[in-house]
C-alpha cells in the first residue's frame, strides 16, 4: 500500500513538470503556412480531349487556380445564357 502512495504522488508531482517543459518548445516552433495559401504550387493532371491515354501536367499556384475556375463557371453561365461577351448574343 506504501509502494502505490508512494507511486501515485510521485506521478502527480512530475507530471505537472513534464507539462511545463512540453510548452515551450510547442511555443518555439514556427507558424505553418495556411493550406490555402496564394502561393502554393498546385499540380493536376488533366486528360487530353479525344484520348482516353493521353493527359497532360498542369501546375499553378492556387491563387491562379481559382481565377481559372471563375473563368471557366463565367464561360459556362454565358453559353448558357446564350451569350458571348467577345462574339455578343448568339
Amino acid at each position: 500500500m506504501l509502494r502505490v502512495l508512494l507511486f501515485t504522488s510521485l506521478f502527480v508531482i512530475v507530471t505537472p513538470a513534464v507539462a511545463q517543459n512540453q510548452s515551450p518548445s510547442l511555443a518555439q516552433q514556427a507558424p505553418k503556412a495556411p493550406k490555402d495559401s496564394d502561393n502554393r504550387m498546385i499540380c493536376q493532371t488533366q486528360e487530353q480531349t479525344g484520348s482516353r491515354i493521353a493527359t497532360k501536367k498542369v501546375c499553378m499556384t492556387a491563387a491562379e487556380w481559382k481565377e481559372h475556375e471563375l473563368q471557366v463557371h463565367d464561360q459556362l453561365d454565358q453559353r448558357h445564357m446564350g451569350t458571348n461577351a467577345a462574339a455578343g448574343p448568339q
